[in-house]
């Protein structure tokens, strides 16, 4: 019975460690006040906050950014898809 106490418990420590990683990162970002680049990801320049919000809402750029990004994952999904059933 203690075994399957250990076990359950050892499922957890990833999802776990994941959080406080993401936690310890994002609260060292903010206490040394980085602002990080534009990722390579988003190649359209995306309006600058100080930009009134009924222009910012015409500009395409940050839509053009969410479509390119979940495409992204999208196909990167089907590959590793591709690849594990293919080797299995």
């Amino acid at each position: 019975m203690e075994t399957i106490k250990i076990n359950r418990f050892s499922n957890y420590i990833p999802i776990l460690s994941t959080i406080f990683l993401t936690w310890l990162f994002a609260s060292m970002i903010i206490y040394v006040d980085i602002r990080p680049g534009q990722p390579p990801i988003t190649p359209f320049q995306e309006p600058e906050p100080s930009t009134p919000p009924g222009q910012a809402l015409l500009n395409p750029a940050p839509y053009l950014n969410t479509i390119l990004f979940i495409s992204v994952l999208t196909i990167s999904s089907i590959v590793i898809l591709y690849l594990v059933r293919k080797k299995t």
